[in-house]
């Protein structure tokens, strides 16, 4: 509980009505104080004039919170206080996907049999790019894991990055677009992996609730060991207790090898390769490998829980600091350290720790790229079993649970009884369960998410309660005689963002679902007046009166993909930096790369114009491919994509925007 609380929360809002259009230039967002046992209390809502924003630029501001429109309060305004937010505004009009052929098959072709220096496509779009690093590391992961490419684009900018590194130690240490890459990938490919592996330690340490500190001074500071005993006993206690915690973290992930999916060890392995192949040493390889799987994957989700959806709540201070603990200490693991660092030598009791898991450390990562190249691709971040995908992924992989409010309705029996029942939910990849208490006790029942069609909020007024939403059910294939044609659970959460949630996680389950309803229903049938309250028609089997929002997800690293997006977000980032790569590239284009003075960093792949042997410059013939073949190569790839930008400009200035 705070008077100053932090959310940290990201939200994607589609708008579909152009943003001058008077009627749809307006961004409300209300702040509510929960309530656990009457309605939620207003606190006020920010207002924001989405016609003010700069497309594509990002905002962070403080915004004054104003009192609703039309209400009357007793508080003045100016006590509402101000809430801050980072507000960025995105316009994208996609084509229909056959528009997008030429454009995909070309950055497809831009990532097979790329030069050592890289993709002249990609090094042009990390050129001309607006978007911040991340975000367009993100979209491509998505783009080429869509088009089962994604480690040939690995490859690609991989091969780069260590052609471009001359020591060992600077390798993959920047936030390259090879980095964000590999990161991103790892979280919308492997996080069901990640859960298996590390949340039954994650959920031990938060039940524990253990005091774990090895810095003396901390103690001190506390005042712990007035209270608890001598510094040493607390020491001894809290390495007995961080010890245990990071066998089962260890014995977890190295047990885990035949878990992974298939198609992360397939780019570990090529990670593998290109780093053997330029830095021979042996620990250079397992510690490129152990830099992306434990320290940008395994580290993270330990220290930060929550944000790898390992937890719903926020660690509190204690258990905050036994997961910093325990992750620096895999961390140093991962670092091939048998010793802690200087600057932390209060460490120094788990250096037998570290003794005994750096060898297992060299052991896992051996088994882990030890695996056949069979071409294997991805299609989806979230797929049911079987995989045909070798993603790997487990039979039951837990994406949400906690209590919601149940309202159940089935075939045409109407609404049923009025009574709201407190339920256990929990959702996975294989079904929706819910239980009559959170122990999991009595009696449970189950839905495949194969039978789910529609997944949708209710309008507040249909049962004159906020934060409703409802799951439509049709059964398929054999079931019992008495399972009814179609089950509608009408279910509440406790407030908006666990609302949203859950709509969002049960949208992605469903997201290779076929027939799933193109209508739904905003409110319920009402057997006495026979007749649907949202659009008074008659019969209770009525389509839907509104259009189903089933793409429409909260943004993160499990989000259906959509490469039609995706592709039209890498389009955009081309043309708008069309300008500078005419005067980049033109100069290249017309003299046949016979052009003398300075060499474009650009042309030349985005490195210096000498020779990695450090000679006068000469061509030199890297990977079988010469700097000559590679400007020809660059000066090719510039006038296909002035060709393909200008086809779909055309197509873009042919659209109608109502």
């Amino acid at each position: 509980k705070t008077r100053f609380p932090r959310w940290n929360k990201t939200y994607e809002i589609p708008i579909k009505k152009p943003i001058a259009d008077p009627s749809n230039r307006t961004l409300r967002i209300s702040l509510y104080d929960w309530d656990k046992f009457h309605h939620d209390k207003f606190q006020g809502e920010v207002v924001v004039d989405l016609a003010e924003l700069l497309l594509g630029q990002r905002y962070k501001t403080w915004y004054r919170l104003q009192q609703q429109d039309g209400s009357t309060r007793n508080r003045k305004e100016k006590e509402l206080g101000s809430l801050r937010l980072k507000v960025q505004c995105h316009e994208e009009r996609i084509l229909d996907s056959p528009l997008y052929a030429s454009f995909v098959q070309l950055m497809l072709k831009a990532v097979e049999n790329p030069s050592p220096k890289g993709a002249p496509l990609l090094v042009l779009l990390e050129e001309v790019m607006t978007m911040d690093r991340n975000s367009l590391a993100h979209t491509l992961v998505r783009f080429y894991i869509a088009h089962g490419s994604i480690i040939p684009l690995l490859d690609c900018l991989v091969s780069k990055e260590v052609e471009d590194t001359i020591h060992a130690s600077n390798l993959f240490r920047g936030n390259s677009l090879a980095s964000k890459c590999f990161d991103n990938f790892m979280k919308v490919a492997a996080l069901p992996y990640l859960h298996e592996t590390l949340k039954p330690v994650i959920d031990t340490i938060f039940n524990d609730k253990k005091h774990v500190e090895l810095d003396p001074e901390q103690i001190k500071q506390s005042g712990k060991s007035v209270r608890s005993g001598s510094t040493s006993r607390i020491l001894e206690v809290s390495v007995s207790h961080l010890s245990t915690y990071i066998q089962m973290a260890t014995e977890s992930i190295f047990g885990s090898v035949q878990k992974c999916p298939t198609i992360l060890r397939q780019a570990l392995k090529m990670l593998w390769q290109r780093v053997s192949a330029k830095f021979p040493h042996e620990d250079i390889p397992y510690i490129a490998v152990t830099g992306f799987i434990f320290l940008r994957f395994f580290v993270p989700a330990i220290l930060s829980p929550k944000l790898f959806a390992l937890r719903d709540e926020h660690a509190d201070q204690k258990t905050e600091r036994t997961l910093k603990l325990t992750a620096k200490i895999i961390q140093t693991m991962g670092n091939l350290q048998i010793q802690p660092d200087a600057k932390e030598q209060f460490m120094s009791p788990m250096a037998a720790v570290l003794q005994g898991g750096v060898p297992d450390i060299r052991t896992f990562v051996t088994h882990l790229v030890d695996i056949e190249d069979d071409g294997a691709k991805v299609c989806s971040p979230i797929l049911l079993s079987p995989d045909p995908f070798g993603l790997g992924y487990l039979q039951h992989v837990v994406l949400a649970s906690g209590e919601l409010w149940k309202r159940h309705t089935s075939g045409s029996a109407g609404v049923g009884s009025l009574l709201y029942r407190k339920r256990y939910f929990e959702l996975s990849n294989i079904a929706l369960t819910y239980f009559p208490t959170e122990k999991k006790t009595g009696e449970a029942k189950s839905y495949p998410v194969q039978w789910i069609k529609v997944v949708e909020k209710v309008d507040d007024g249909a049962f004159h309660r906020k934060h409703m939403f409802q799951v439509v059910i049709v059964p398929s294939g054999p079931t019992l005689m008495s399972t009814p044609t179609q089950i509608t659970l009408y279910l509440q959460a406790s407030d908006v963002n666990e609302q949203n949630k859950w709509v969002s996680a049960i949208r992605k389950a469903c997201l290779c679902n076929r027939d799933m309803s193109p209508v739904y229903h905003p409110g319920f049938y009402q057997p006495r007046k026979k007749e649907w309250s949202c659009c008074r028609a008659s019969a209770n089997a009525e389509p839907g009166c509104c259009l189903c929002h089933r793409g429409i997800t909260i943004g993160d690293w499990r989000d259906p993909l959509d490469p039609h997006l995706d592709a039209q977000v890498i389009y955009s980032q081309f043309q708008q930096g069309r300008e500078t790569l005419n005067k980049k590239c033109t100069p290249k284009v017309s003299q046949h790369g016979n052009q003398t003075g300075d060499e474009d960093p650009v042309a030349s792949g985005g490195r210096d114009s000498r020779s990695s042997n450090g000679g006068d410059g000469e061509s030199e013939c890297v990977g079988g491919r010469s700097d000559d073949e590679d400007k020809q190569h660059i000066e090719s790839s510039y006038k296909e994509l002035m060709v393909i930008l200008d086809e779909l400009a055309y197509h873009h200035s042919q659209v109608q925007v109502v």
